[in-house]
């Protein structure tokens, strides 16, 4: 599995916000699976990033706290390598690698 974090610091006390558990199928050919853990409910921004640095495709979503999962229908986008980065308002949070078959 993938895990990649990104912490937050407050005072001496570290805490992640999001962190991505897994995703699955990668490669991927069609549908791709983001699962989550967050720490408090808020809104998130899923944004898909070609390696030229190209928004190709957007997701809103509002995460409760907990597990919550993304899917991603990515059938139209060329094979090659791609960035999930996710974000709040003015944060970014953490970001994953992945393939396009």
């Amino acid at each position: 599995g993938l895990t990649e974090k990104m912490k937050i610091r407050f005072g001496s006390r570290m805490f992640d916000i999001i962190s991505i558990l897994n995703i699955n199928p990668n490669p991927v050919s069609s549908v791709l699976n983001i699962l989550c853990n967050a720490n408090e409910a808020t809104p998130v921004t899923c944004n898909f990033y070609s390696s030229e640095g190209r928004i190709v495709r957007s997701i809103t979503a509002n995460f409760a706290s907990g597990q919550n999962s993304i899917s991603a229908d990515l059938s139209s986008l060329p094979a090659g390598i791609y960035f999930i980065v996710l974000s709040r308002p003015n944060e970014r949070i953490t970001e994953a690698k992945f393939v396009k078959q």
